[in-house]
């Protein structure tokens, strides 16, 4: 008797592939990848948290002190439909006159303000009717409202306090009498160990130069010519130079200031933005 076995190993031939068809790929396509058994030594994927913001690295500007009083009487009414002055005897050494006849342009720190807005500076007395501009001659401030119905008792004028005082000709520094100039510098690390030296040239408004007062890092000078030099050591941390004239004047411009170190010139005086 003869026994056929070939249908008994058909049928485990076609039970054995049933068996694993759920993993075998089919025919052109890759087999999946076996997924490793997590382990002790596995860890989470972590995100490392985002770099702080670098500090800031901009000079600062700020002036103390007492503000000079501008004293000035109401404004009243004069020619064309919006111009007016103010009688203004004091602070002669401020007149725009006098700045434009030193070959300065029109930066006159005194400020009128129309409903508090503040008007141009004129470098000229000939000021166009309602152009909303300024011009303060010697004991009196001229000037043209930009409105007609302007009203004489919504006029004020004031000495600027601003450090810088913005003017078409750009940044403008006045010195004032019993009030300082003061200038924050950022960290550095780069100049830790160093010697800087400050240079400041100023410009006096008066008969007389002005006696300037330089101190940064307990260091200080004071002078009567109009510049100043002072040694600095550095740390690389942020510090603080201030500049003062002496309490009875004269007013000044302050020209430059200065950083020198290993040869290199830092103009400070640049740094400041409107």
């Amino acid at each position: 008797m003869r026994v056929d076995l070939a249908a008994p190993l058909a049928v485990t031939v076609l039970l054995l592939i049933v068996e694993l068809g759920c993993r075998v790929a089919p025919v052109g396509q890759e087999p999946p990848l076996a997924t490793p058994a997590p382990t002790a030594q596995s860890q989470p994927l972590t995100v490392a948290p985002p770099a702080p913001a670098p500090a800031d690295a901009s000079v600062r500007f700020a002036r103390t002190g007492k503000q000079p009083r501008l004293r000035h009487e109401a404004a009243v009414r004069t020619t064309g439909a919006c111009g007016m002055e103010i009688a203004a005897p004091r602070l002669r050494a401020l007149s725009q006159r006098k700045l434009t006849q030193q070959g300065l342009g029109a930066i006159s720190p005194i400020e009128v303000n129309v409903d508090g807005k503040p008007l141009a500076r004129a470098a000229s007395g000939s000021l166009s009717d309602c152009a909303g501009e300024s011009f303060f001659d010697k004991d009196r401030i001229t000037f043209t409202a930009q409105d007609p119905a302007t009203e004489p008792s919504h006029v004020s004028a004031i000495v600027s306090w601003d450090a810088p005082l913005w003017t078409e000709d750009g940044a403008v520094w006045w010195l004032y009498p019993k009030s300082t100039l003061e200038i924050d510098l950022p960290a550095d690390p780069s100049l830790a160990g160093k010697q800087g030296e400050l240079v400041i040239t100023a410009r006096s408004l008066g008969k007389q130069e002005p006696m300037i007062t330089l101190q940064a890092l307990g260091e200080g000078t004071t002078t009567e010519a109009g510049a100043a030099r002072l040694a600095v050591p550095l740390s690389g941390e942020g510090w603080q130079a201030t500049v003062a004239v002496s309490h009875g004047g004269p007013y000044a411009l302050l020209e430059s200031m200065a950083l020198l170190v290993d040869g290199k010139r830092w103009d400070l005086l640049a740094e400041a933005t409107p």
